[in-house]
């Protein structure tokens, strides 16, 4: 990979890449094609061993790849106060915000995105900690600094320039994987004050240190696409109703003052939970929203097939960014992964992918994106059935605290 890397550098031209290039150095134009792309690019290979390589995908990506102070670096910013200056680049920072991707075709003459696509791929293993297209399970090990690390240089990338993704927006099903595992760190990032918030939203591992705007810019991205919006939906719930079992099942977890009753502490915290849900909610529903305008009917019908086709996840859904750092809870970060059919999350990312709740009434629930009053509707009922779930499955209910958790995700 550094040598792949140091001859990508010695082909930069102001910072133009393409198959010419490579072909001066010997490379044929159908170079080993045994799949979409021409083989021209040796990048568009290096990255898909990658996505299978989840810790040398995590050391890659954190790599510089070229210094500010490098004679041959032609790669300015605005450095300070709107004078630009030359700037260090990490592998990261080279290949999704600088690198000109050479254009690729099938045998077919048709164009083919191959190579962004294995680059959204190698990064999803590289902040994951799994190989790409898969779930967490209980051998996945907590986030690593240098992980947390990348995931921070995502975020702010997406935030800093929204077409980076927008313009590849094929990349935005990994990136919605990655913002579902990552989703007690964006509870902590969306969360006013600092004050227990780390009692509140457990992360065991290294957590990435991420800004409320970075968030919600990144996530309102990210939602613009089908695959993308419906990561971030499910880890969300996914993510509150595990976390609403772990503080009922452990009501001195949060903040214990002798000044008021443990409940009302307790109340305060899963208060805190369900007002980040709403956030998270009202974020993805907003994008949503969006796409509905711009292309009609049609992006609604989009949205509801990745819905149905996250189905197939099956119980492991439910593995995804749970985060809490327990004994009883075994997985990635201290989660709840593996087989989990049966369970209160499990039951919570059920009712959305089969498009009703399991046991109440008929009620559909985010199933037109057109509507905002249905967004609302469907966030309110299903961070009820969350607090009663979690509740019941802690064996701890609190009426009035399911009562008052769909208010909270209002506000």
């Amino acid at each position: 990979g550094t040598k792949l890397m140091e001859t990508e550098r010695k082909l930069t031209d102001n910072g133009r890449h393409g198959n010419m290039a490579w072909q001066h150095l010997g490379v044929s134009p159908w170079l080993n094609r045994i799949g979409e792309d021409s083989g021209s690019d040796p990048l568009t290979g290096y990255l898909k061993g990658l996505s299978n390589s989840p810790a040398a995908a995590t050391e890659f990506f954190n790599q510089q790849y070229i210094s500010k102070d490098d004679p041959d670096n032609p790669f300015e910013r605005d450095t300070d106060g709107g004078k630009k200056g030359k700037v260090s680049l990490s592998n990261f920072q080279y290949l999704f915000e600088e690198r000109e991707w050479p254009k690729e075709s099938d045998s077919h003459g048709d164009e083919v995105i191959t190579g962004k696509n294995n680059l959204a791929l190698a990064l999803e293993a590289a902040a994951t900690g799994h190989p790409a297209g898969e779930m967490p399970t209980a051998d996945t090990p907590p986030h690593n600094a240098a992980q947390a690390k990348l995931v921070e240089s995502i975020i702010h990338s997406v935030s800093e320039d929204p077409s980076r993704l927008t313009k590849s927006s094929y990349m935005s099903d990994s990136m919605g994987q990655i913002a579902a595992e990552y989703m007690p760190d964006i509870n902590r990032a969306l969360h006013a004050g600092t004050t227990k918030a780390k009692d509140l939203y457990l992360v065991a591992g290294s957590p990435a240190v991420l800004g409320d705007e970075d968030v919600t810019r990144f996530l309102y991205t990210v939602a613009r696409n089908p695959e993308g919006y419906t990561a971030i939906n499910l880890g969300q719930h996914s993510y509150t109703t595990s976390l609403m079992q772990y503080h009922f099942k452990h009501p001195d977890a949060y903040v214990v003052d002798p000044h008021y009753p443990q409940a009302e502490s307790l109340k305060d915290g899963i208060t805190d939970i369900a007002q980040a849900a709403g956030k998270v909610e009202g974020i993805i529903g907003a994008a949503r929203a969006y796409e509905n305008e711009v292309q009609g009917a049609e992006a609604d019908a989009k949205y509801n097939a990745a819905i149905d086709a996250a189905g197939t996840w099956g119980g492991t859904v439910v593995g995804i960014g749970i985060g809490m750092a327990t004994e009883p809870l075994p997985g990635p970060a201290g989660s709840l992964a593996g087989d989990l059919l049966g369970t209160a999350a499990d039951e919570i990312i059920s009712s959305i992918t089969e498009g009703a709740k399991k046991d109440s009434t008929d009620q559909i629930v985010y199933r037109n994106g057109a509507d905002w009053q249905d967004t609302k509707s469907s966030t309110y009922i299903m961070v009820e059935e969350a607090a009663r779930k979690a509740g019941k499955a802690a064996d701890n209910r609190y009426p009035l605290i399911e009562a008052s958790v769909a208010h909270a995700a209002e506000s």
